[in-house]
């Protein structure tokens, strides 16, 4: 029986893992950093752990690499908006419907 999930191999594996990534992306993270307004890039790693679906007592893990090259921020409102309201029709403009 197996006594430990995420050892000594998964973790070393997850950080080959995140090198890799780094090193992949050195170039599109020096772009984004310079590009930044406020001198601030925020790089995201994740590690996605599950049990293998193909090896017997073991684990799969997935990395994630996130960062944003351009800051963007946009906001949509739209209130009191009701399924009951009637489209009133104009003389000059077509029904909407």
């Amino acid at each position: 029986m197996i006594n430990k999930w995420i050892g000594e191999m998964t973790v070393a594996t997850m950080r080959n893992m995140a090198a890799e990534l780094l090193e992949t992306y050195q170039g599109k993270l020096d772009a984004a950093f310079m590009k930044s307004e406020d001198g601030k890039l925020k790089i995201s790693l994740t590690f996605d752990v599950s049990m293998s679906q193909s090896t017997q007592n073991a684990v799969d893990v997935d990395a994630t690499i996130a960062f944003t090259a351009e800051k963007i921020k946009d906001k949509i409102e739209k209130s009191g908006i009701s399924e009951l309201q009637i489209d009133l029709m104009f003389p000059g403009k077509e029904n909407a419907a």
